[in-house]
């Protein structure tokens, strides 16, 4: 029996090699151990190997020997110490109130590969009972666990945690190819009660996924965490290519009850993703936060993560709060970074209502976090909010402090593109004085409603350096091909003079809108006399239109004054609602034009309608001013197609 084989074996001198274990029952049907009483735990390294047996084949090479605790207290197999060099492959183990698999430290490099462990039939479907601790708890280092082809693969769906990785000596382990909270399809969930991979107390340098496909964790379906970290001493661990809360097709999401990736109680030298595309993780769904960082942790890069998304970015498959969120962190004890936010996609976040940015930090020690290349979208509120209390505003000088010291972030003021493979953006920063600064530089097809950009496209970057007064003015042309009409924002990050290094990111500024570099266009969609939009320039105007959301006339000339004239003049044409006349009644004088503009009433469809004759009235309303002026700095401008009355004055005039 199994009993007596561990029992002999442990009893034994080890020899040179492992001892074997195979399976010779007879019957080709499934095999059942069901225990009396807990199995001894091994003391010597041996291969448990439940796939010689003729069941294994004939049930389609996947486990069929059983071991079913009958709900004894105990664990399922427990790799005690002097086991190291173990393997342990190829069966189905349920019903322990303990672990199914326990490795105690000094029963290291063990190999765990091939087995259904937790609510599990030998088809990979749902049983009755799971394990009332982890499927797979190791407490040891430079275990493997699974394998990078599909025959190695652990599936651990139905125990209270899927993986345990706990404590000083659980160091070096290695978690491959995996399916952890799901049935064999990866499509439907098997839940683990709590998390589908918890790493904690000060276990270190373990290695949960890879880059290649075969190493690939799916973590999706768990009843809390799709994987926590916890501990200040839980250092170094890797977190790289998994599948968390995404189906093993990759076409729906099966989330996690709790947050994608949880890092709590300070543990440092993370890396959840990694340097290259191919090593971040695909984060989906979830009840809270995609990636949540708790704690004192420094050093963590978190880099080329999808969060939120599918492969082609459109569909929405957000967290139901924050796509990445960093709290009470704090600056490492020397050196300019704290922690790396690099590279992300982090898409449709804030699903539920609260916690709506797509990356927020929040607490005064949340500080030097470094926030570049990401681009963030579709988001219910903030693309990055430092503080989680909604927009901040600059402040002169930027004195004041909390999450990455609020930053301040740049003002644009221009965004002109050609639309083949050229922008040119212009802004200015203010700052702490003789500061270096990164200004990154993104687009989105729309500007956001909340006034602040997003960064669905990430263009490029310029470097700058305030003065000693903090302000710094810039203007770059970069290589992209952006449409006119796009939404363009920008952050700024904190540097030193060589701009090796970055430390403090801001939120994303205030969006603007990129015009053609042929000719600007402001269409007036209103006959109301309005002027609650942002009249800074055209470009601010038309990112943010005010509380009507729409452009008056009175908002198109004013904005036009406020911008530099273009190559061509701007023209101003008309769609206002409706095919009757429309009739502007002014409530003061509009500013005199001081830029060529083309003013095209017969733009609007009312004027087809009105047999090709002018249905635009700008009305003076008998104030005792002019209608339309043109003054120094207009020349060469048109005015087309409007019906000019009700003027004290001159209905047009040219100075």
């Amino acid at each position: 029996s199994l009993r007596e084989a561990i029992t002999a074996i442990n009893n034994s001198p080890a020899g040179a090699q492992p001892t074997l274990i195979q399976f010779a029952i007879a019957g080709t049907g499934t095999h059942t151990i069901t225990l009396s009483s807990a199995l001894p735990a091994i003391t010597r390294p041996i291969i448990l190997d439940g796939t010689p047996d003729d069941s294994f084949a004939a049930n389609g090479s996947r486990p069929a020997i059983v071991i079913d605790g009958n709900n004894l207290n105990a664990n399922g197999l427990h790799l005690g110490s002097g086991s190291g060099g173990s393997t342990i492959r190829g069966l189905v183990i349920r019903n322990f109130q303990q672990d199914g698999i326990r490795i105690d430290a000094g029963s290291n490099g063990n190999l765990i590969a091939g087995n259904y462990i937790g609510r599990l039939t030998p088809t990979g479907t749902a049983a009755m009972a799971g394990n009332g601790g982890a499927g797979i708890a190791a407490y040891s280092a430079n275990n493997v666990i699974g394998g990078t082809v599909a025959a190695d693969r652990n599936l651990l769906s139905g125990n209270a945690n899927g993986l345990v990785i706990y404590g000083a000596s659980a160091i070096g382990n290695q978690v491959f190819g995996n399916t952890i909270g799901t049935d064999l399809s990866g499509n439907s969930a098997i839940a683990n009660t709590y998390d589908g991979i918890r790493i904690e107390n000060g276990a270190t340098a373990n290695v949960i996924g890879g880059s290649a496909a075969g190493q690939r964790n799916v973590i999706s379906g768990n009843g809390q965490d799709g994987v926590q970290i916890d501990g200040e001493a839980s250092d170094g661990n890797i977190v790289r290519g998994n599948w968390i809360g995404v189906r093993a097709d990759g076409t729906g999401v099966l989330g996690n009850g709790g947050d994608g990736i949880f890092i709590i109680g300070g543990a440092d030298n993370l890396v959840i993703g990694g340097p290259a595309a191919a090593d971040g993780n695909w984060i989906a769904g979830g009840s809270y936060v995609g990636i949540e960082v708790d704690g004192n942790s420094s050093g963590l890069l978190i880099q080329y993560n999808r969060i939120g998304t599918d492969l082609t970015g459109a569909a929405n498959w957000g967290p139901q709060q924050n796509g990445i969120l960093l709290e009470n962190s704090a600056v490492p004890p020397a050196g300019p970074n704290n922690n790396r936010i690099l590279d992300n996609i982090v898409a449709f976040s804030g699903q539920g209502g609260v916690y709506t940015a797509g990356i927020t930090l929040s607490g005064n020690g949340t500080i030097a976090n470094t926030i570049q290349r990401n681009l963030v979208y579709g988001q219910a509120g903030l693309a990055i909010d430092l503080g989680d209390d909604g927009p901040t505003n600059n402040d002169a000088g930027d004195a004041d402090t909390g999450p990455n010291n609020r930053q301040n972030f740049p003002v644009l003021t221009s965004a002109i593109t050609d639309g083949t493979g050229s922008v040119t953006i212009g802004g200015t920063l203010n700052s702490n004085a003789n500061g270096a600064f990164r200004i990154e530089l993104f687009a989105s097809p729309t500007a956001s409603a909340n006034g602040r950009g997003e960064a669905r496209i990430y263009l490029g970057y310029v470097d700058v350096t305030v003065n000693a007064a903090g302000n710094a003015s810039f203007s770059t042309t970069l290589s992209a091909t952006l449409p006119a009409g796009y939404a363009v924002s920008a952050t700024a990050t904190r540097t030193l003079s060589s701009y090796a290094t970055f430390t403090d990111t801001s939120e994303v500024g205030r969006n603007i809108v990129a015009t053609s570099s042929v000719q600007t266009v402001l269409v007036v969609d209103t006959a109301a006399d309005t002027l609650d939009g942002d009249i800074t320039s055209v470009w601010t105007l038309l990112a943010s239109k005010g509380g009507d959301g729409k452009i008056s006339l009175r908002e198109a000339i004013t904005a036009i004054n406020n911008s530099p004239a273009g190559a061509q003049p701007t023209l101003i044409q008309f769609a206002i609602a409706g095919t009757g006349t429309h009739t502007i009644t002014l409530g003061s004088a509009l500013p005199a034009i001081t830029k060529p503009v083309v003013i095209d009433a017969s733009t609007d469809d009312s004027f087809a309608a009105n047999g090709s004759r002018p249905a635009i009235v700008i009305n003076g309303n008998g104030g005792n001013f002019s209608g339309l002026v043109l003054s120094a700095g207009a020349a060469n401008s048109s005015i087309r197609g409007f019906i000019v009355q009700g003027f004290g004055q001159a209905g047009i005039v040219v100075e």
